[in-house]
């Protein structure tokens, strides 16, 4: 009978994870944003775009 090893990702391999994790996280929260000043802001009196939601809860 054989043993078969296997190697343990390296160090490297987790921080390589770690930083494509990060950037492909910050990459949807922009492609989120756009999507939501594409088709939901509206520019209020002073000229500055705002995403309203119209079944949000107001305090």
């Amino acid at each position: 009978m054989t043993v078969e090893t296997q190697k343990k990702p390296g160090k490297l391999m987790g921080i390589v994870g770690v930083v494509c994790g990060l950037f492909l996280y910050y990459f949807w929260v922009a492609v989120i944003m756009a999507i939501q000043f594409t088709f939901f802001a509206e520019p209020n009196a002073i000229g500055v775009f705002t995403v309203e939601f119209p079944l949000s809860i107001r305090t």
